[in-house]
């Protein structure tokens, strides 16, 4: 019987990808570094920042990704909170999912504090037991460690209790690592192909559809 849910958010609670991409766009320009794609930029979303620059500028070394990530969370925390929203019926979905009582975890790449801000924001907190953001492990997703301190946080101990639901590759691959079961959420970022071929167990095309998914594990 599952009894935690542990959320990506840019991508799945969160419809960011605009902010996202005008902040990448923004910090190559002005770092004086070649603009990438709106695609290739996308389909870095829900790794950690520094590794989506080093992806994305492979030359650079990690002295200058860090570089790259303070002016990014520099522009980003002036501009994210203009567009911030969520996507259509998340907000229901994710009081009902708390009225049923499931335990939730907020689990992102974003820094903790961050998360804390845009949740609180969103009017969303209460509905969270904890959140976990790339700054509190080590080994960033697609590793387990994410999904293993929420599990932790959230006092369970059987991992099969409880559903990874992100959008990304990075996050279906978490989950499986954690040995959690998986979600799909094709609405958000993810590539298709990546996605599929880390096997998520079920598949929703919208918020909505989390509670039938949820039914059949």
């Amino acid at each position: 019987m599952i009894s935690a849910l542990l959320f990506d958010f840019d991508g799945t609670i969160g419809d960011t990808a605009f902010t996202i991409l005008q902040t990448f766009h923004r910090t190559f320009t002005l770092e004086g570094l070649e603009d990438r794609s709106d695609e290739r930029i996308r389909a870095t979303i829900g790794l950690p920042l520094k590794d989506s620059f080093l992806v994305l500028h492979p030359e650079i070394d990690s002295k200058r990704a860090d570089e790259l990530c303070v002016t990014y969370r520099d522009i980003y925390r002036k501009e994210a909170f203009k567009t911030l929203k969520m996507y259509p019926g998340m907000a229901e979905m994710l009081n009902w999912l708390r009225a049923q009582g499931y335990k939730m975890a907020v689990v992102s790449s974003k820094r903790t504090e961050l998360i804390a801000e845009m949740v609180q924001a969103l009017r969303i907190r209460d509905l969270f037991d904890c959140l976990i953001g790339e700054d509190l492990v080590r080994h960033k997703k697609p590793a387990p460690d994410m999904a293993l301190l929420a599990l932790q946080k959230l006092g369970i101990t059987n991992p099969a209790t409880a559903v990874v639901i992100g959008d990304s590759a990075y996050d279906i691959a978490m989950g499986r690592e954690a040995h959690t079961h998986t979600i799909w959420a094709s609405y958000g970022y993810g590539q298709r192909a990546a996605v599929l071929k880390e096997g998520p167990e079920k598949i929703v095309e919208n918020p909505a559809m989390i509670k039938d998914a949820l039914e059949d594990f």
